[in-house]
């Protein structure tokens, strides 16, 4: 094993695809009995710059000012970052998940419609169940362990590195 991610929600299903599909070896943990954690139930959408929409004059410099501009500061890289990282997000959620995002909506705090969605369905849980479908064939291949019901309560280190097969578990 390469790597435990600790939550099976979006972010956790994503970064374990990441992992996978770089040759990794990954153990997911999830403390509930089903993955896909509090995304599931998420219905806006998830907000990103999408370079290929020719008639959408939205840019990544509009989407980190409206963020800023929202959180009343001027500044913070955290927030170019986001909206920079936006473009690749939404390739890699069509390219490589495979997931339809084709509704997109202007919501409060943006100047340009920005928050993409799948015409069916909520956009969490369709999101969350094409990421189980693409890590899934990781999963039957044996290179992906899903571990439901399980809480990461330590890590142990061995010469200051994160040491996956040392990782304390409890299941529940």
């Amino acid at each position: 094993m390469d790597a435990v991610v600790v939550g099976g929600g979006l972010a956790g299903l994503s970064a374990a695809l990441t992992l996978l599909d770089r040759g990794g070896r990954v153990v997911l943990l999830e403390k509930e009995a089903f993955v896909g954690g509090n995304t599931l139930w998420a219905s806006s959408g998830i907000n990103g710059v999408d370079a290929a929409a020719e008639a959408n004059p939205d840019s990544v410099g509009a989407y980190a000012n409206d963020t800023l501009v929202s959180g009343g500061q001027t500044t913070n890289p955290l927030v170019q970052a986001l909206a920079e990282g936006s473009v690749s997000t939404l390739e890699w959620l069509r390219s490589r998940v495979h997931v339809s995002l084709d509704k997109v909506s202007q919501l409060g705090g943006h100047s340009h419609a920005r928050t993409h969605r799948p015409s069916s369905g909520l956009a969490g849980s369709e999101l969350v169940n094409a990421l189980k479908r693409a890590v899934g064939e990781y999963e039957r291949s044996g290179r992906l362990t899903v571990l439901k019901k399980t809480r990461a309560t330590r890590l142990l280190l061995d010469q200051g590195q994160v040491n996956p097969s040392r990782a304390a578990l409890s299941t529940t």
